[in-house]
C-alpha cells in the first residue's frame, strides 16, 4: 500500500508518504533542512536547567542593540508624520484594507473600521508594539512602512540594524563556546535523522534520493561556530563532526536568523540550510541513492 500522509499526521518523522512500512520525505528544491526555533538550537547545543523557550535572539543576545534599532525606527515613523497633517495617511496598503494615519498627537494603525491609537507621548517598545497592533496589523502596516521608507534607504537605520546582528553574533557564540554541552539525539533531530532510518527525496532540476541512517549509527562532534553578517543578515555557521556509516566528514549548515513577515514582527526564524558556498553537505551523512 502506498499512503499520503501530508500534514495530516503528528509524528516526529517528517514523512509524506508511506510505502509499506517505509517512510519517505519528499522535498522541491529548497535547501532548507527544517525550520525550528532557535530555542531548538540552543536547547540541543548548551542543554541548560531550564529549557529555552521562544527565543529571541537579537532580543536575548543584543538588548541595547536591538533597543537602539528598534527605537530609531519608531521615532523616524512619529519624525516623519509631523509632515503630515491631521487623518491624513502615511502609509495605506489597500491590499490588505491597513493603514497608518496621522492623529491628534499620537499615530493611528488600523484595518478598515479597527483603529488603534499610539499617543506621542506613549513608551514604546518592540514588545508593546506588537501586543498593541496584533501581528497582522503589524505585518501590514509597520513593517510595509520600514519597507518603503528605510530599508536600502536610510544608511543610520540599516547601520543600527548591522550593529544588532553583529553583538548578537559574537554574543551568541560566545554564550555556546561557554556552555557547550550537545544533545547528540536533539543535534540529529535537527539534521532530520531520528531512531529509524528512511528515505528523503530531493529536487534540484532532477531527482535525487537518500538513504537517511538511524541516529543510532551517528556519532557527533561540535567543530566549529562561525558569525557572518552580510550586510545585515545575522548567519550563524555551525560545522560538525558526524560520523556513521559512511565514515566521518565535517559538516557545515548556515543558521539564517531573521524576520520572515517583516521587521520586528513577532519573533524571529532561524532556518536551517545544509547548502553552504555551493556544497551539498547532504551528500556528507545521508547515502546518496540516486
Amino acid at each position: 500500500d502506498i499512503i499520503w500522509l501530508g500534514a495530516k499526521v503528528k509524528s516526529e518523522y517528517p514523512f509524506d508518504i508511506m510505502v509499506g512500512n517505509i517512510g519517505i520525505s519528499l522535498k522541491e528544491d529548497s535547501y532548507i533542512l527544517k525550520n525550528p526555533s532557535f530555542s531548538d538550537y540552543l536547547n540541543a547545543l548548551v542543554q541548560p536547567k531550564v529549557r529555552f523557550k521562544n527565543v529571541h535572539v537579537f532580543r536575548e543576545f543584543a538588548p541595547e542593540e536591538f533597543n537602539k534599532w528598534f527605537d530609531y525606527t519608531f521615532i523616524k515613523m512619529k519624525e516623519i508624520s509631523e509632515n503630515y497633517k491631521i487623518n491624513d495617511y502615511l502609509f495605506n496598503y489597500l491590499k490588505r484594507g491597513t493603514y497608518i494615519k496621522k492623529g491628534k498627537e499620537s499615530l493611528i494603525f488600523g484595518k478598515n473600521s479597527t483603529e488603534i491609537m499610539i499617543g506621542s507621548s506613549e513608551t514604546i517598545n518592540e514588545i508593546i508594539l506588537n501586543s498593541k497592533l496584533g501581528g497582522f496589523i503589524f505585518e501590514h502596516t509597520v513593517t510595509k512602512w520600514i519597507k518603503k521608507n528605510l530599508e536600502k534607504n536610510d544608511k543610520e537605520y540599516e547601520r543600527l540594524k548591522k550593529d544588532c546582528s553583529v553583538k548578537a553574533g559574537e554574543n551568541l557564540k560566545q554564550f555556546i563556546n561557554k556552555n557547550l554541552n550537545l544533545n547528540t539525539k536533539k543535534i540529529l533531530e535537527l539534521l532530520q535523522i531520528y531512531n529509524d532510518p528512511y528515505y528523503y527525496g530531493k529536487s534540484y532540476g532532477a531527482p535525487y534520493l537518500y538513504e537517511v541512517p538511524s541516529n543510532k549509527e551517528c556519532n557527533v562532534k561540535l567543530i566549529d561556530i562561525e558569525v557572518k553578517v552580510p550586510k545585515s543578515q545575522l548567519n550563524v555557521y555551525l560545522t560538525f563532526d558526524i560520523s556513521n556509516a559512511n565514515g566521518a566528514n565535517n559538516t557545515k549548515f548556515r543558521v539564517e536568523c531573521r524576520y520572515s513577515h517583516g521587521q520586528f514582527k513577532g519573533i524571529p526564524e532561524a532556518k536551517l540550510y545544509y547548502n553552504t558556498d555551493n556544497i551539498n553537505h547532504l551528500n556528507n551523512i545521508y547515502k546518496v541513492i540516486k
